[in-house]
């Protein structure tokens, strides 16, 4: 797999796990989990990655504000940075947030495009 080929898969299976994430970061604000720690799943490209990462709310949060930022579990930062699709900008004690450069950022963009934004009801009937 080419160079390209190969940052535009990485770019789409993290905005995969980034999907399922928004869904637990939902769960935890229903449950009222503020300043508690939730975890959270690797954001990585590797493949069958199921590890994984505690942070709190507002940790993921200040990730998730720009799409172009994923969290990952330390170590695994490394297909993404090796392969040109991310650079590091962050590095904690659980977790790593890697900035999606490139054709991987206009992905991660698009994508970030592609989820609606829940209001309110919405949220409470998760």
């Amino acid at each position: 797999m080419d160079g390209e080929a190969s940052r535009i898969r990485i770019a789409h299976n993290q905005s995969t796990f980034r999907d399922a994430n928004e869904r637990i970061e939902l769960s935890a604000e229903k449950m009222k989990l503020y300043g508690s720690l939730v975890p959270f799943i690797c954001e990585c490209p590797r493949e069958g990655c199921s590890e994984l990462m505690r942070m709190t709310l507002d940790e993921y949060e200040a990730v998730r504000a720009d799409s172009t930022l994923f969290a990952t579990v330390v170590g695994h930062q490394d297909l993404s940075v090796e392969s040109g699709a991310a650079r590091v900008v962050e590095e904690h004690e659980e977790y790593v947030v890697v900035r999606k450069i490139g054709v991987a950022g206009e992905i991660a963009k698009d994508r970030a495009g592609d989820l609606p934004e829940l209001d309110e009801s919405e949220r409470q009937e998760l």
